[in-house]
């Protein structure tokens, strides 16, 4: 499996992780009244990172940094995340003003189709409609209200990890997706490789 830091793509076009892998590797840190709609997010994710040729564990990272709790590293419990299902602080800037107004979602699958157009803005900027079907999606800005400023910002995030992030922010870019991989990820899915003592046979 290749390493992942702030400079990996957020493009990805094989080889990617089922949705089942990702929530296992979310779970231990998923409070347990939203183990629904983080699995319903995941579920998400893992589709349309398939059909938009996006990268799930770059797009898990986000999330889980995004919706941390302050000061505790884990995901899912933000307050823009339990109010609003913001997977990704879309609009939150840190003015109040812009905070108060940024984007609501009301199911999680919702949540999912705003964070990944928002990613798709990023990788693929005006090039967005070479993956993305309109037709069967929707217009990206439908389930995005700052999917163009995601296309204006596509020259400065160059299509990696650590998109529009602050350079000391970085760091957990690197952390996260590590942890999601090496800690996470891989092992589970050893352990689904190692065989029962019934099937091992006498």
């Amino acid at each position: 499996m290749a390493a992942y830091d702030r400079s990996s793509p957020l493009i990805k076009t094989d080889k990617h992780y089922t949705a089942q892998q990702l929530y296992a590797a979310f779970e231990p840190m998923i409070p347990s009244e939203e183990r629904e709609r983080v699995r319903r997010v995941l579920d998400r994710v893992a589709v349309l990172s398939k059909l938009l040729r996006l990268d799930e564990v770059v797009a898990s990272a986000i999330i889980w940094i995004e919706t941390g709790a302050a000061g505790t590293g884990l995901p899912f419990r933000s307050r823009w995340y339990t109010e609003r299902l913001n997977l990704g602080n879309l609009g939150v800037t840190g003015d109040d003003d812009q905070n108060e107004a940024s984007q609501s979602w009301s199911t999680p699958e919702d949540a999912a189709n705003g964070l990944m157009a928002h990613l798709v803005g990023y990788a693929y900027g005006n090039a967005w409609r070479s993956v993305w079907d309109a037709g069967d999606l929707g217009l990206p800005r439908t389930w995005d209200t700052r999917f163009y400023l995601a296309i204006e910002n596509t020259p400065n995030s160059a299509g990696v990890a650590a998109v529009n992030s602050h350079p000391e922010r970085e760091e957990y870019f690197d952390n996260r997706m590590r942890s999601l991989v090496e800690d996470a990820l891989e092992k589970r899915e050893a352990m689904c490789k190692v065989p029962s003592l019934k099937e091992k046979g006498p």
